[in-house]
């Protein structure tokens, strides 16, 4: 583990922050170049992805904080300006507020953009997770005795006992999701939202599948926070692809 990458001066530069800049700005970059090749604004493109920054930082601070109040009641201070300790469905909701009315402002149909943005989102998330791999942030898993379970001895939350290393599970499966969007960008793109509402599927269904061998909390009929999210946001993809398929011509 490295939680720490490196100092300058004095200021500790820690893995999950650096790992978490990389993945802006690989969604970045990616998100300029869909909105160039579908004749959209790189204007709007950069205000969108400041929306999406501002939303994925505070949303997902204050959903964990949410779902973590001890974090916040131990150390109110350290738990909203440190750069652990995110949600990342909290983000992606405020995120998607914040782009859609910035998206509106700029009178372009929202479906180009969250099609275009697809993509990005799905390598954004793997990168983050790296970060998480890193620092040791305690999104790990439960115990496991697999070859391949470790251990976190200096995290941020260290454990010695072996574990489902979940944040590199969620990079691998994060990355096959890119690897199949940015194979039916084309494709689909006919067809308004089928790339974002293909990436909201199948992202919530790995997190789902994910959260069972997690080590947070239940809340509600043996499911945590993240998997109620992500039920809501896959069930909202299978009544778009419901509908759609019934507007069709029988």
């Amino acid at each position: 583990m490295h939680p720490i990458l490196f100092e300058i001066g004095g200021l500790r530069i820690g893995a999950y922050g650096v790992m978490l800049a990389l993945a802006f700005l690989a969604a970045d970059v990616l998100f300029r170049r869909e909105m160039r090749r579908r004749g959209e604004s790189l204007a709007l493109a950069t205000r969108v992805f400041v929306a999406a920054v501002v939303g994925g930082i505070v949303g997902g601070k204050l959903m964990y904080l949410l779902t973590h109040p001890a974090a916040f009641l131990d150390d109110p201070l350290g738990a909203l300006f440190s750069t652990q300790g995110m949600a990342a469905y909290g983000g992606f909701i405020l995120a998607i507020v914040l782009c859609s009315w910035v998206i509106r402002r700029g009178g372009t149909r929202l479906s180009v953009v969250y099609d275009a943005a697809a993509p990005s989102l799905a390598l954004a998330y793997g990168i983050a997770r790296i970060g998480c791999q890193l620092a040791g942030d305690g999104c790990y898993g439960i115990h496991s005795d697999l070859p391949w379970a470790m251990s976190y001895p200096d995290g941020i939350v260290p454990t010695m006992d072996h574990v489902h290393p979940t944040p590199l599970y969620e990079m691998l499966y994060s990355f096959a999701l890119f690897a199949l969007l940015w194979r039916l960008r084309a494709p689909l793109q006919s067809t308004p939202f089928a790339l974002f509402f293909t990436w909201v599927l199948l992202a919530g269904a790995g997190r789902f599948a994910v959260e069972f061998i997690r080590l947070n909390e239940r809340i509600w009929f043996a499911l945590t926070a993240s998997q109620l999210v992500a039920l809501v946001a896959m069930a909202t993809a299978l009544a778009w692809f419901v509908a759609q398929n019934n507007r069709r011509p029988a």
